[in-house]
């Protein structure tokens, strides 16, 4: 089973964001390998939150906000200088340690 990290709409919704295996990942109901990130890019940060855009070879942008992520429904703390979180981080690591 793997992690699954969910996106908060208003502070109240939560819908599932994408699903991390060990060799795969799954967004919105498709599955995805390692060697299908096209680009990596994250912007923010002194100050305002982090934003990762995840481009994929078929097309789809991944967009993730570092304040509205939760990881298995546990929402995590984000630094105000920062803009982000250890989440943030273990996704950022996972898509630039892919896409590489």
């Amino acid at each position: 089973m793997g992690i699954t990290y969910n996106h908060r709409h208003l502070g109240i919704f939560s819908r599932p964001l994408v699903t991390i295996e060990d060799d795969c990942f799954y967004y919105k109901n498709s599955r995805y390998t390692h060697s299908d990130i096209k680009n990596v890019r994250v912007v923010g940060g002194g100050g305002q939150p982090q934003r990762m855009g995840v481009k994929l070879v078929d097309g789809r942008l991944l967009l993730v906000n570092a304040v509205a992520l939760e990881r298995d429904g546990v929402k995590a703390k984000t630094g105000f200088l920062s803009g982000t979180n250890s989440f943030f981080e273990e996704l950022r690591e996972f898509f630039e340690g892919s896409s590489t």
